[in-house]
């Protein structure tokens, strides 16, 4: 069976019915657009993040000339993920964008597609380690078409591993020049909003993480995407009793990527380095766990 290495996978299917599930729910009971979306549990490691679980979610609609026909707000999930949205299909659908745990957003201030694309969070509004989840797709058509969707987090994760050595002591860690704000959605080339600023954040340690089980401590911080700014992580601590700094880089910082600082000791000292991975925590999601239902 063909594996995909999604975290979320969302099955999506849309056609033109001929009645609905009840008059509430479609006054116009012909020509009407009905979305079933599924987001499966999270399978593999069982070391999921809380952030994952789909609290709240928000859609999105536009045509194709980019004006917004449609907020579907605090959209209601059945114990499978099950929704269903109406749409009146005389309207041609440009696309469609998804929003999870997110604070609402009023109708007056998403009008154009561009209004919500170019819309940025800030550390008054929601901070890296509370991340919110962004989906979307582009299909102008008045057809039946199906997609398979990707829920993407708005951080990325900064994890730290450095075995387990008694000899190597960690007082605090520093990463600094990392953005304070995001663009709700991705843009092209990981770019910032205008009024970003880059500050410094510091975890410090009351007892040193190497001198526990040697497992990599995850979630040491979480931010946002840097753009073209590089990002420094300096390690402060003690190797055999010996004062120790480590200074690292990383070039570019993705959204829903994982970085994870890595430290060993060469000889009488400690070198470090970063790995970078995609996010993809919950282990493979198989094609046959998606269970697409045509709704006709």
């Amino acid at each position: 069976m063909k594996k995909i290495n999604r975290i979320f996978i969302t099955a999506l299917t849309i056609a033109i019915l001929s009645s609905c599930m009840s008059e509430e729910a479609c006054p116009e009971k012909d020509n009407i657009y009905s979305f079933q979306i599924q987001i499966p549990s999270l399978t593999g490691s069982g070391n999921n993040e809380s952030n994952d679980v789909v609290n709240t979610l928000d859609a999105y609609i536009f045509n194709n000339k980019g004006k917004s026909i449609r907020h579907f707000k605090r959209i209601e999930m059945n114990q499978e993920g099950m929704i269903r949205l109406a749409l009146d299909a005389t309207q041609e659908i440009g696309s469609v964008y998804f929003l999870a745990n997110y604070p609402n957003i009023p109708d007056n201030e998403v009008a154009t597609e561009a209004d919500l694309i170019n819309r940025s969070t800030s550390q008054t509004t929601e901070s890296p380690d509370k991340y919110f989840m962004t989906s979307s797709f582009k299909s102008a058509t008045t057809g039946s078409i199906r997609e398979e969707l990707s829920f993407t987090r708005s951080a990325s994760r900064i994890d730290l591993s450095t075995g387990d050595n008694p000899l190597l002591e960690i007082d605090s860690i520093t990463i600094s020049n990392v953005a304070d704000r995001s663009y709700l959605f991705p843009h092209s080339e990981h770019s910032t909003p205008e009024n970003t600023r880059f500050t410094t954040y510091t975890r410090r340690f009351a007892s040193s993480p190497a001198r526990r089980t040697g497992e990599t401590l995850k979630g040491l911080f979480y931010v946002y995407e840097n753009g073209m700014e590089t990002a420094n992580v300096s390690v402060y601590g003690r190797y055999n009793g010996v004062n120790s700094r480590i200074d690292l880089d990383i070039p570019n910082i993705y959204r829903n990527y994982l970085y994870t600082i890595t430290l060993k000791p060469v000889g009488q000292i400690i070198e470090g380095s970063i790995k970078t991975e995609g996010w993809q925590e919950g282990g493979e999601i198989t094609a046959g766990n998606v269970h697409t239902k045509t709704i006709i």
